[in-house]
């Protein structure tokens, strides 16, 4: 784990440097360096790059996504906080989202899954949900509706109607990002999630493959 993100950690830092692609098969931690002293500099150079650079400047990016520098201060975010999650998991096997995500970090995770990752899944052709699914993060004050063909809707709580068809979702914002990043299983955390209006859409959705 800790190569897998330093390598994309090193990958990412020649990107936002240059502008321009490269070639991630080229990035990896090199034998004979150690692996905890090798990590905590591919993360600092990426951490001091960012911070040096224009989040505005004109830069390459995946998905599709806007061709700027703060796609990547995003993505870098979200990707450490993901597999700071799985690290504790060797402690913890169902631990909450790490405490080191603000409510606005996990606000962004969900913003880069709805306006990123659902649409390049569905260019690729994902079959539609059963019905809708409605997400709701009381603790952040939004709701996410997920149609059936993937189109989303997101929208403050005083906006939701409850005449909507969907699968309804409620947990913390942290449980439902962890939902969505396949690595929280609600019928298995009755106490952290509620779930309302059936779950038929809720396990389509989790198995349908919107990560690659």
């Amino acid at each position: 784990m800790i190569d897998h993100l330093g390598n994309i950690q090193a990958w990412a830092t020649r990107v936002v440097s240059t502008s321009v692609t490269a070639d991630r098969t080229q990035f990896t931690r090199p034998p004979e360096r150690e692996r905890v002293e090798w990590f905590r500099q591919t993360s600092g150079a990426l951490v001091e790059t960012l911070e040096m650079t224009d989040p505005g400047r004109a830069c390459w990016t995946i998905w599709g996504a806007q061709p700027v520098v703060a796609f990547w201060r995003r993505r870098m975010t979200n990707e450490a906080a993901k597999h700071l999650w799985d690290l504790r998991t060797t402690i913890e096997p169902d631990p909450p989202m790490p405490e080191e995500t603000s409510f606005e970090d996990r606000a962004a995770i969900m913003d880069e899954f709805v306006e990123l990752l659902v649409p390049a899944a569905r260019a690729r052709g994902i079959e539609p949900l059963p019905r809708g699914v409605l997400f709701v993060a009381e603790d952040l004050g939004r709701a996410w509706l997920f149609a059936r063909e993937w189109e989303v809707t997101t929208s403050p709580l005083t906006d939701i109607s409850s005449q909507i068809d969907a699968d309804v979702m409620r947990a913390d914002i942290g449980d439902i990002v962890l939902f969505v990043w396949e690595r929280a299983i609600p019928w298995d955390l009755g106490d952290r999630f509620q779930i309302d209006g059936g779950d038929t859409a809720l396990r389509a959705f989790s198995r349908i493959p919107v990560h690659l």
